[in-house]
């Protein structure tokens, strides 16, 4: 069984972080999160990325924390 891949435009990626439209594209240009895949006019991501993203901050975190 094939399951979807859940896919998210950057206005969806910045609610989901908790962050602005602003600082996606910001931490895009200085490499700190992952590029979008262009489809026509729409930049996506998808949700593993996002998931990936969230992973290694908490282990950069983690890092400090110790």
């Amino acid at each position: 069984m094939n399951r979807a891949v859940r896919q998210f435009r950057v206005n969806q990626v910045a609610e989901f972080l908790s962050l602005s439209v602003r600082e996606i594209w910001r931490l895009v240009a200085e490499g700190s999160f992952p590029p979008p895949i262009k489809i026509g006019r729409c930049s996506i991501w998808f949700e593993s990325d996002i998931i990936e993203f969230q992973m290694r901050l908490r282990t950069q975190r983690e890092r400090k924390a110790t």
